[in-house]
């Protein structure tokens, strides 16, 4: 780490990510400790993201979204095998749910159960890591020499992934800021390995350590961010004015219906898909 203010880069890909990081005190009390933020995020208009977060000490830059066909048969190659990977009570109900809909899947996951399913992971991670495009966001690391790469899965999806990969090639520390109390056991597989990891609380942690093998020194229970929102004091908008700033009648009823696509193709183009940025995910 140079002399100068320390320079933390942040993938913001979903409206919770913002929530725990940027909503609540923690980039605050980053920056007043002299840090420099660079949030990056793939959201086609930037300006909200700037009106809202850009400030002494915060940036916000673009974020390309890998689209690659190679990409998009690795990830799904992924979820096709290692789906239910992780030895919890979760799993087996997707095992259940797969025995019912998808025998011939099951059947090959049950084969591969145990040892050989931990070393075709292992393998799949190599191989991926030899022949997958990393450099789409290098500009960003050569615009600001990060200092170090914040993201809020264990690069589970394919933005974080990438970014993990790439910080890990130039030398720049990774940790990982878990979004949820629930992820590890549900949602998390260690794509591309973060130095060090923040959870919510002491389960968390032994999760992290039993379930994805890291070491207790490397896991830090730090609490839920995302209620710090609650304890700020907010200026907020009555519903009529609300309304009114996003081009709807105050005076009707308004009924919000929302879904997912059942196999997205990243979690970026989900959450972009169903929301529309509507308010980027932050309720």
């Amino acid at each position: 780490m140079s002399n100068q203010a320390p320079t933390i880069l942040i993938p913001l890909l979903w409206g919770p990510v913002a929530r725990l990081l940027l909503r609540s005190r923690v980039a605050s009390y980053l920056v007043e400790m002299g840090a420099r933020i660079v949030i990056a995020s793939p959201v086609p208009n930037l300006t909200p993201l700037k009106e809202e977060f850009e400030r002494p000490g915060i940036v916000v830059e673009p974020l390309a979204i890998p689209r690659e066909r190679l990409s998009q048969l690795f990830f799904r190659m992924h979820s096709y095998f290692f789906k239910t990977m992780l030895l919890t009570p979760t799993s087996a109900v997707r095992e259940e749910q797969m025995r019912i809909s998808d025998p011939r899947r099951y059947t090959i996951v049950r084969l591969l159960k145990g040892r050989p399913l931990n070393m075709l992971f292992r393998l799949w991670r190599r191989v991926s890591q030899l022949v997958l495009e990393n450099n789409r966001n290098r500009w960003l690391f050569e615009k600001y020499h990060p200092d170090l790469v914040v993201v809020s899965t264990l690069g589970r999806s394919m933005e974080n992934f990438l970014l993990l990969r790439q910080a890990k090639r130039l030398g720049v520390r990774t940790l990982s800021a878990v979004q949820s109390w629930d992820t590890l056991t549900t949602k998390e597989y260690v794509y591309e390995r973060p130095d060090k990891v923040v959870v919510w609380n002491e389960q968390n942690r032994d999760e992290a350590c039993t379930l994805h093998n890291f070491a207790p020194e490397d896991v830090y229970v730090a609490g839920a961010p995302h209620f710090d929102l609650y304890f700020q004091p907010w200026s907020l908008p009555s519903r009529a004015e609300h309304l009114a700033s996003l081009g709807l009648d105050p005076e009707r009823q308004l009924l919000f219906v929302t879904g997912q696509p059942r196999i997205p193709s990243s979690n970026i183009e989900m959450s972009m898909q169903t929301l529309g940025w509507f308010n980027y995910g932050l309720e």
